[in-house]
């Protein structure tokens, strides 16, 4: 039986690894989008302090190819049962969701607007005053 503690280690991973996803995401988008230049147009954020602990759980080998090694077989197998549980407890509409953030360049053009999509990470209350503002052109 896995420890709360286990249990909490193992969900920060996973909450750090999906907010720095949400950088990795939104960033092509700021660059394109912007016809203002703002100072977070031309600065990219700074990931590695967000996945600064990752490294005591898998290490890469260096190679931009996903493999490494395991340093934390448990944490790890941990955290891959919570994915597999996070997508498969998803309802349709958070997997309709994760499909429209998870879209955000195509070829013909037709990708949601990442800005809207992601502005659910701001909260029920300023996502929905963020969204309205991206709809209604008072925000750029």
């Amino acid at each position: 039986m896995l420890t709360s503690t286990s249990r909490r280690t193992a969900i920060r991973n996973v909450a750090i690894t999906a907010f720095a996803a949400s950088f990795l995401v939104a960033t092509p988008l700021a660059a394109n989008a912007a016809t203002t230049a703002y100072p977070s147009d031309t600065t990219a954020p700074d990931l590695v302090p967000l996945l600064s602990g990752y490294d005591q759980y898998w290490t890469s080998d260096g190679v931009n190819d996903l493999h490494g090694k395991v340093l934390n077989a448990k944490t790890l197998s941990l955290n891959d049962k919570l994915a597999v549980w996070i997508n498969n407890s998803a309802t349709s509409s958070q997997k309709f969701r994760a499909l429209q953030d998870s879209e955000y360049q195509t070829a013909d053009g037709t990708a949601y607007d990442q800005s809207v999509t992601i502005a659910g990470a701001l909260g029920s209350k300023l996502s929905a005053i963020y969204v309205a503002g991206r709809n209604s052109g008072a925000l750029p």
